[in-house]
């Protein structure tokens, strides 16, 4: 999905409807450019539109899932999102996503396992985790 945008909004519209309404091979191709979003850049622009976008709940529930890969790219996609602001932390922590990290260090995947540690030591460095 090589797709050149004329502005991060318009992207982040399209690969939402991509993971609300899509197949399954469409939902994993938006959760990868939503990791992608979020791994690329570091402004809190691009993670503001993706929380407003409404997708957070969806991308837990998929890293929550039984397909591997897209476990794996929603739980890569979230830790991105966890090493953000402290206002997003505390989005996270309100939809559980502490226990999809729990879970995912106890997959039998390496790379979920990884993932889960990763955001795990992302929560605990926020303010966000100490107060809750």
């Amino acid at each position: 999905m090589v797709e050149h945008w004329k502005s991060v909004e318009a992207r982040v519209a399209h690969v939402t409807r991509l993971i609300l309404e899509g197949d399954d091979e469409s939902k994993i191709q938006g959760v990868i450019e939503i990791r992608k979003i979020l791994g690329a850049h570091t402004l809190d622009k691009e993670a503001e539109l993706i929380i407003n976008s409404g997708v957070v709940p969806i991308l837990i529930q998929i890293a929550d899932g039984c397909h591997p890969t897209a476990k794996a790219e929603a739980l890569w996609a979230l830790v991105n999102l966890s090493a953000g602001a402290s206002s997003h932390v505390g989005i996270l922590l309100g939809f559980g996503f502490f226990n999809t990290c729990r879970n995912a260090i106890k997959d039998t995947n390496a790379t979920i396992q990884e993932h889960g540690l990763w955001a795990i030591g992302n929560l605990a460095g926020s303010r966000n985790f100490v107060e809750s």
